[in-house]
């Protein structure tokens, strides 16, 4: 080959290597950006998951504080229900202890009106005793 040709191939082919050159430094350009893009995207990535996380772990400590306050409140209310029901109960004893006490009261007042009447009538009884114990002692050519 000539010298020509071969100085006309080289031209060609740094003319061709060239652009390969450019389109190869311009892949890596390009590439690098996707680098630089997906970094970020990684990076807030990264970021938004921490903050799932931070917010998961707020959701769990708010659930078991609920679940407690939950709890406390089924206990709360069993005790109610508990104490509802001994009420229950207390008011059926207290009827039937009010009931036998009214008529026990009944009975006492009815054994306070016949005392009274006795006493009455034993007062009375007296005063007529000592009425004809003083006729008997003013008068007693009456009896002879």
């Amino acid at each position: 080959m000539s010298d020509e040709i071969k100085s006309l191939l080289r031209d060609v082919l740094r003319e061709e290597l060239a652009r390969f050159e450019k389109t190869v430094t311009s892949m890596q350009q390009d590439l690098s950006e996707f680098k630089c893009e997906t970094v970020n995207w990684f990076e807030k990535l990264g970021s938004d998951i921490e903050n799932v996380h931070s917010r998961i772990e707020a959701i769990e400590k708010n659930y078991d504080e609920m679940k407690q306050c939950l709890d406390k409140i089924e206990h709360d209310q069993a005790r109610k229900d508990r104490k509802i029901s001994s009420i229950i109960v207390q008011y059926q004893h207290l009827e039937s202890f009010i009931s036998k006490e009214i008529k026990r009261l009944q009975s006492i007042n009815s054994h306070q009106k016949t005392i009274e009447l006795l006493s009455s009538r034993s007062i009375q009884h007296e005063a007529e005793i000592k009425e004809l114990n003083r006729v008997v002692t003013v008068t007693p050519q009456h009896f002879s």
